[in-house]
C-alpha cells in the first residue's frame, strides 16, 4: 500500500488525461508488511475517475494476467518486470515498460547490467541522480569493500545484500543504454503536497494554533534483527546487551556495547527536547511497526497509516517544525515539505556502507548545511534535551539547492513529465 506514496499522483494525472488505469497488486506472504498488504478497499480514491484493481502472485501470476488483461503501458515501482522477457515471447511482444526511480524507491542496485534493456524508460528525479547513478556502478570499490569485509562483525559477513549491490558493476554498453532510455522527470509525489490543508491537518490532530509540533520517525532497526547495531539498539540495558555481546561474540566491547544508546534513551531524548520547546511529539510509524510500550508513554500522538493520497507522512510533514529519523529517504519529503530534518545514526550502524549501497537513495540524508542534520544517537541524546527547534531552522536558499540538485526542484510537475515522455515514446512507436 505504501507505493501509493510514490505513485498516487500519477494515477490521478492519468486519470486527468481519459487513460484507463489499472493498479496490478502483487501479492504476498510477508509479515513484515503489516498494514502495507494490498487491499484494495484502502487504496485512495480519485475525483477523477475510478481504478481497476488486479492482483497476481508471483511471476506465474504476472504472466496469466497480461496474456488475460494485455496493457499497453507498464510503470513499475520496483523490479518485479525484471523477469517480463520471461513473461513476454519476444520484447517486441510486451508493453512499455517504465521503471519510476522515485528519490524513496530506488531499485536499480539490484537487476545486473543485462537486466538494463528490460526497461524502455527510466524515470528519475534530477540528471544528478542519472550521473551518480553510473558513477556508482563504473567506479573501483574494490579498496571500500576490503574495509568491509575486515570489520565484519563476529566472524559472520552479515552485509551481504548491500555488499552484492555495491558488486553490481556496468559496462560501456550498460552505460550507453541507462543514459539513453533515462529521462528527467522530477518527483512526482511532490504534487501531493500541494494538496495538503496544513490547517485541516492541525484540526484533525487537535493540535493547539501556534504550538510546534515535533515529528519522530521511530527506528526501523527492529525490522532488521540479527545485526549487531539492530539488535542492540531495540535491546535492554544489561541483559540485552549480554545477549547482544554473545550473539555477535564482541565481549571485548562490553563496556562500549553497555554505554551505547538505546531507541527507548533516544525517545526519552525527544520527549525533553519536546518538553523544552513547548511543542507537540507526534510519533510517526512505518507502515508495518507497531509502538513499544515506552513510546506509546512519550508522544503525545502516534500516526499509522491513515491515508494514501495525500500520503500521512507528507501531511505530518507539512505541519511539523522539525523531523528526526534514522538513514530515511523521507528527508527528502520532509525538506519539500518545508521541514527540516534531522538524521540520527546509531551506534555500529555501517552508514557509508548503506549509502554507497543504496546510491543515489540515501545520499539525501547526509548533512546538507541548513536542511539536513546529520548526528549520532549519543550525541543526541546528550545534547537534544538543551536544544531549541531553531537550532534546526531550514535555510530557504538551502532547501532549493538541496531541491534542485536531487529532485529537479518541486516547482515542476513530475506527473505530467512523466506521462508526456510516455506518451512521446507510445506515438514514435505507433
Amino acid at each position: 500500500m505504501n507505493w501509493y506514496r510514490v505513485i498516487s499522483s500519477v494515477i490521478a494525472e492519468a486519470l486527468r488525461r481519459k487513460w484507463h488505469v489499472e493498479c496490478w497488486y502483487a501479492m504476498q506472504k510477508d509479515r513484515t508488511l503489516g498494514e502495507n498488504i494490498p487491499v484494495h478497499e484502502r487504496s485512495p480514491k480519485f475525483k477523477e475517475g475510478a481504478v481497476v484493481p488486479r492482483s497476481f502472485s508471483g511471476h506465474e501470476g504476472l504472466e496469466a494476467l497480461l496474456h488475460r488483461e494485455p496493457a499497453d503501458v507498464l510503470v513499475d515501482l520496483d523490479i518485479m518486470l525484471i523477469e517480463l522477457p520471461s513473461v513476454c515471447r519476444d520484447v517486441s511482444d510486451r508493453p512499455l515498460t517504465v521503471l519510476l526511480e522515485g528519490i524513496s524507491h530506488a531499485r536499480l542496485q539490484y537487476p545486473h547490467g543485462n537486466a538494463l534493456p528490460r526497461f524502455d524508460i527510466y524515470a528519475v528525479p534530477s540528471q544528478w541522480y542519472i550521473d551518480e547513478t553510473i558513477r556508482i556502478r563504473t567506479s573501483d570499490q574494490s579498496d571500500f569493500l576490503k574495509q568491509v569485509e575486515d570489520s565484519q562483525i563476529g566472524g559472520r559477513f552479515v552485509y551481504d545484500e548491500p555488499v552484492q549491490a555495491i558488486k553490481c558493476q556496468w559496462s560501456e554498453d550498460d552505460v550507453a543504454y541507462y543514459r539513453k532510455h533515462s529521462r528527467v522527470v522530477g518527483t512526482p509525489s511532490f504534487g501531493d503536497i500541494k494538496l495538503i490543508d496544513k490547517n485541516a491537518v492541525r484540526r484533525r490532530l487537535r493540535l493547539d494554533t501556534g504550538k510546534p509540533v515535533v515529528c519522530y520517525l521511530p527506528s526501523p532497526h527492529d525490522m532488521r534483527l540479527n545485526h549487531l547495531w539492530s539488535d542492540l539498539n531495540m535491546s535492554s540495558r544489561f541483559w540485552g546487551t549480554l545477549v547482544c555481546a554473545w550473539k555477535h561474540r564482541q565481549f571485548s566491547r562490553w563496556r562500549e556495547l553497555m554505554s551505547a544508546p538505546r531507541d527507548v534513551d533516544m525517545v526519552a531524548s525527544v520527549r525533553k527536547f519536546c518538553d523544552r520547546n513547548g511543542a507537540v511529539f507526534i510519533a510517526k510509524l512505518r507502515h508495518s511497526r507497531l509502538a513499544r510500550k515506552y513510546l506509546r508513554d512519550a508522544a503525545d500522538i502516534i500516526v499509522g497509516e491513515e491515508g494514501y493520497y495525500p500520503h500521512t507522512a507528507l501531511e505530518i510533514f507539512s505541519v511539523a517544525d522539525v523531523v528526526f529519523g534514522y538513514t530515511s529517504a523521507a528527508a527528502v519529503e520532509c525538506i519539500a515539505a518545508g521541514t527540516p530534518y534531522v538524521d540520527i545514526q546509531v551506534p555500529f550502524f555501517p552508514k557509508e556502507l548503506y549509502v554507497r549501497a543504496y546510491s543515489p537513495t540515501l545520499q539525501v540524508t547526509q548533512a546538507w548545511k541548513g536542511a539536513v542534520w546529520a548526528i549520532s544517537a549519543i550525541n543526541a541524546v546528550k545534547e537534544l534535551p538543551q536544544q531549541k527547534i531553531a537550532d534546526f531552522k531550514l535555510d530557504v536558499n538551502a532547501r532549493k539547492l538541496y531541491l534542485t540538485h536531487f529532485t529537479s526542484g518541486v516547482s515542476r510537475d513530475g506527473s505530467a513529465r512523466l506521462l508526456d515522455t510516455i506518451e512521446r515514446r507510445i506515438r514514435r512507436i505507433m
